[in-house]
């Protein structure tokens, strides 16, 4: 996986995700912020809990960077 990828998944990418024998991810990490919305919903319900708990981390995270450097550029 490229780290630089600031475009979301496609579908035909998200189908060739590596998934464990119950269907979820076997590394939600590396795919959280490339999927699209529509995918997100295609998810499993672990998949989908751990998609959003790596999302509220990340506001979590960007909320702090705010507070402590005012955070320019960076959406929230």
């Amino acid at each position: 996986m490229s780290y630089n990828r600031t475009k979301k998944y496609t579908m035909r990418e998200f189908r060739a995700i590596s998934r464990n024998s119950d269907g979820d991810f076997t590394d939600m990490f590396e795919h959280f912020m490339l999927l699209t919305d529509e995918q997100v919903q295609m998810l499993t319900s672990d998949d989908q809990t751990r998609y959003f708990e790596y999302q509220e981390e990340l506001q979590y995270e960007l909320n702090s960077l705010k507070k402590e450097f005012g955070a320019y550029g960076i959406p929230l």
